[in-house]
């Protein structure tokens, strides 16, 4: 899959997940500055989430601790991963994206720090879809 994608939209999206990743760790801890379960429960699952965005998106941080037996697992957990069509990331991240919003409903940091997993999700999907959504190739469609 890596190598149908050119080099710069695979940086865009090495950088993308790492700002996704640190944005979903800091809007998890504002979540859980509160008195309320949901919110804080949700805080949680943000922060996991996020981290776990970290990880698949930036795999140098797992290689670079690729000493332990368990990172030996999560590495090859991530090569899995990225070997996925780029429509199911897609989906993995928008059920990711969902998750802490059906626990908590819609405050401000769970609105924030989702909404920007769920456009990283659209921004995959727009990749997956890729050529198959071709302008012109429509507009054959359309007059034949």
């Amino acid at each position: 899959m890596a190598d149908q994608l050119g080099f710069p939209l695979r940086v865009l999206g090495y950088i993308l997940g790492g700002i996704v990743g640190l944005a979903m760790v800091v809007f998890g801890l504002l979540e859980m500055i509160t008195f309320q379960y949901k919110l804080f429960l949700a805080g949680v699952i943000m922060i996991l989430e996020g981290l776990v965005v970290l990880i698949l998106e930036l795999p140098l941080l797992a290689y670079s601790s690729y000493q332990s037996h368990v990172f030996v697992l999560i590495v090859q957990m991530i090569e899995k991963f990225l070997s996925l069509p780029y429509l199911l990331r897609a989906f993995t991240y928008f059920v990711m994206s969902a998750a802490p919003i059906l626990i908590a409903g819609l405050s401000q940091s769970t609105i924030l720090g989702c909404g920007v997993l769920f456009l990283f999700s659209v921004y995959y999907g727009v990749i997956g879809i890729g050529k198959r959504g071709d302008a012109s190739r429509s507009e054959e469609i359309l007059v034949s």
